[in-house]
């Protein structure tokens, strides 16, 4: 079904993380690396001055911000520019920076290595992820290489504990909470900028010193050195899709698995296939669905109601958005600063006439439900149980479909925290930071996912959304590569203590989507205003 509707998208754009860069308290490298270029003390106090203005001017929620940190943090970035230093150095510091004044996980500067021809990073070759839900940060191996075993454990990397480590990056990246930080890509913590940040990198002859327990036995020291083929994170192939579906006969149990949110035809086909096969099946019921979330990190949010309109017909609550206008915003987005888009808005009784205005999510439903259309006949409803799985990883529109099921009991979710507040900023514009090579992406809105607070029943902030059911994976699950959340419900399923293999019924996906090829995307809330023909004439 594809409704006849004009859309007018609320930063309907995909916004990449590529690189962060900082200095260290605790002694990183000043050397510049090859692939880095020195910024002069000008350089640095005019980039300063930019981003500062920026803020200023078009950023959301910054009269509060300015009144409680002018003259201290904003300032003190200038007391720490009197040097030259390599552009991710600066950036590092600059996050640090955004990290104290926002709390937001979107608003970040990022280095434009991946516009620079021929430039790419040095890495170690290991895989190094966060083990989740730990008391002490703990540091694991989780591929085979020369020089690691999957299992092995981190002692130090250089002269830094994994705990030191994981304490440096909270300063610096910018984030909501914690489960956000156990999730980066692992690629980022053996890349050369993270590793002349902490200060490990020997600059004598470009290696990094590590230690790793293997069986409760501490290894002698390795020295590794760089290089220019990561081997962290496997590229993508051709036919890779960022949707697909499977369903275990065995368990009367279908998994819907969607790493990006992506709302084009190849999810409306996918998705239309899957709830098909799910209701036909050869005449076997399937009563269990499960959503995978747990790598999507976000992107078009109309996935969420698309996919829930065969779940309900009934009205559901959605969040909402409080826009700052300013002169860089409605540049970035003249549609949405247009007089029929304004005057569409203030037919539903929002003021646009203020430099922010209050857009709720009871707007945003009939938005939402002209784009992806009524929803199915009785008989093609589903009636059994969802289940939401979610990690640290699942952020942003990502998160917000995750807490739209739990905020109106569609589904229950399993498995670890999301990566996002259920409050965050969001429709973001993006700055080239002038005689930088950086760039500065700036919130302009915030987005409000309603929730009761935990421990009091008070309405208020939370730092995540949740699981009903928390799932943690050991450290004996990924050396057995298991898959602990999904195992865990189809052994509930079928009440025994081991999962055999999927049914051959299967959908991997009609084509690969067109992906950008950085390391680690992150992606801002995508809002529709829909303009209906004939919709603004009453």
């Amino acid at each position: 079904y594809t409704p006849k509707i004009t859309m007018i998208r609320f930063s309907a754009f995909f916004l990449l993380l590529g690189v962060y860069a900082s200095s260290s308290p605790v002694g990183a490298q000043q050397e510049a690396l090859a692939s880095f270029r020195i910024l002069s003390v000008e350089e640095q106090q005019g980039a300063l001055d930019f981003i500062r203005d920026k803020i200023i001017n078009s950023g959301y929620g910054s009269a509060d911000i300015t009144d409680r940190y002018s003259g201290t943090v904003l300032e003190s970035m200038y007391d720490i520019t009197s040097l030259n230093t390599s552009h991710y150095t600066f950036a590092f510091r600059l996050n640090r920076l955004l990290s104290e004044l926002f709390n937001d996980a979107h608003t970040r500067v990022e280095v434009n290595v991946a516009k620079e021809e021929g430039l790419a990073y040095h890495s170690l070759d290991v895989c190094l992820a966060w083990l989740s839900g730990r008391e002490e940060p703990t540091l694991i191996s989780t591929c085979q290489t020369n020089y690691a075993e999957i299992g092995d454990t981190v002692v130090t990397v250089g002269s830094l504990s994994p705990k030191e480590i994981f304490e440096e990056l909270n300063m610096t990246i910018p984030h909501e909470n914690l489960y956000f930080l156990e999730r980066l890509p692992q690629s980022w913590l053996v890349r050369e900028d993270f590793l002349a940040y902490l200060g490990v990198i020997q600059t004598e002859n470009n290696t990094v010193d590590l230690v790793l327990e293997r069986d409760g036995v501490v290894l002698p020291s390795l020295s590794i050195p760089l290089g220019p083929s990561p081997t962290s994170e496997a590229p993508s192939t051709s036919t890779d899709s960022f949707v697909s579906y499977k369903v275990y006969n065995e368990f009367a149990t279908a998994v819907f698995t969607l790493n990006e949110c992506i709302y084009d035809q190849e999810y409306v086909t996918v998705l239309e296939d899957f709830w098909s096969t799910v209701k036909a099946n050869n005449g076997q019921i399937i009563d269990t669905v499960v959503l995978d979330l747990r790598l999507n990190r976000g992107g078009d949010f109309t996935v969420a109601p698309a996919f829930l309109k065969y779940i309900t017909d009934a009205p559901y609550q959605l969040f909402d958005v409080r826009q700052r206008q300013s002169e860089d915003y409605c540049e970035k987005f003249s549609d949405l600063c247009a007089p029929e888009t304004l005057g569409f808005l203030q037919q539903l009784g929002v003021n646009t006439t203020n430099d922010e205005y209050f857009l709720p999510g009871s707007a945003l439903s009939i938005f939402f439900g002209q784009l992806v259309g009524p929803p199915p006949t009785a008989d093609k409803m589903f009636n059994g149980q969802l289940v939401v799985l979610i990690s640290g990883t699942t952020f942003s529109s990502a998160h917000l479909f995750a807490g739209v099921v739990q905020l109106n009991n569609l589904g229950k979710l399993v498995g670890t925290p999301t990566g996002n507040a259920p409050t965050f900023g969001g429709n973001l514009i993006d700055f080239a930071v002038p005689n930088t090579d950086l760039t500065f992406y700036l919130r302009t809105s915030l987005t409000v996912l309603p929730f009761t607070d935990s421990t009091d029943g008070s309405q208020g902030p939370k730092n995540a959304v949740y699981p009903d059911e928390l799932v943690l994976s050991s450290l004996q699950d990924i050396v057995g590569g298991r898959d602990k959340q999904l195992d865990s419900l189809l052994m509930l399923a079928d009440n025994e203590t081991e999962a055999p293999s999927p049914s051959p019924t299967s959908n991997e996906g009609s084509s690969a989507s067109k992906r950008i090829g950085f390391a680690y995307g992150l992606y801002t809330v995508h809002l529709c205003v829909l303009l209906v023909a004939g919709f603004l004439l009453t």
